[in-house]
């Protein structure tokens, strides 16, 4: 690895000023040069041809970003504000990029110039790299798969849309106006799926509805 040669890096956040908040932070690591900031609507294969970057480090929000739905070319750190996240993003995007080239998710808090740059430099040695509490979402074990397996078989065709949306980050109302049922429906199924799953809210239901492919992400 060539530590002395700077990396060409496009910050990528769907606000200006958590874009800028993140250059800011990555300002102090070495052998970094921030080259352009992007918002995820502006990405594009045309915009990379301009800039040319090394990698992406894209900081995603609360609200989960469109992702890309064709291969950019160029290594991307995903810096997640919550593991439930993690799921959508390495289903949407690994078949996209193949195994030619490297990608990455760690989580934002906590993070610092220094970790980030670490990461870069792994991508830029074509390796994946892989936050560990994201790792245990995307790895279950054998015998929580099973167990996941066994509970989750009980679900309702109806309770797998409810499911589906809340993988989609919709809340009861908007889940309620898209099935054609009332808000308090949607919340008896929440709860139900929340038993079966054996899970304690809706993010935990979701990673592990995930872990067993039973969502579309």
């Amino acid at each position: 690895m060539n530590l002395h040669t700077d990396i060409r890096l496009l910050v990528v956040g769907e606000r200006l000023l958590v874009r800028m908040g993140l250059s800011a932070l990555l300002q102090s690591a070495d052998n970094l040069s921030i080259i352009a900031q992007a918002s995820p609507d502006e990405l594009s294969a045309q915009l990379l041809d301009v800039y040319r970057p090394d990698s992406l480090v894209w900081l995603v929000g609360d609200e989960m970003p469109n992702l890309p739905s064709t291969d950019l070319g160029v290594p991307i750190l995903f810096l997640l504000s919550d593991v439930a996240q993690a799921g959508r993003i390495w289903n949407t995007m690994r078949p996209l990029i193949g195994d030619h080239l490297p990608m990455g998710m760690m989580l934002q808090h906590p993070l610092s110039a220094g970790q980030v740059m670490v990461g870069l430099m792994a991508l830029r040695e074509g390796l994946m790299v892989i936050d560990p509490a994201i790792s245990v979402i995307l790895t279950p074990s054998d015998e929580a798969d099973t167990r996941l397996s066994a509970t989750s078989e009980s679900l309702t065709p109806r309770e797998m849309q409810v499911l589906q949306h809340m993988a989609a980050g919709l809340p009861n109302k908007q889940i309620a106006r898209i099935l054609g049922i009332s808000p308090n429906t949607v919340k008896f199924h929440v709860n139900a799926i929340l038993s079966k799953l054996d899970a304690q809210s809706r993010t935990e239901a979701v990673i592990r509805a995930t872990q067993l492919g039973w969502v579309l992400l």
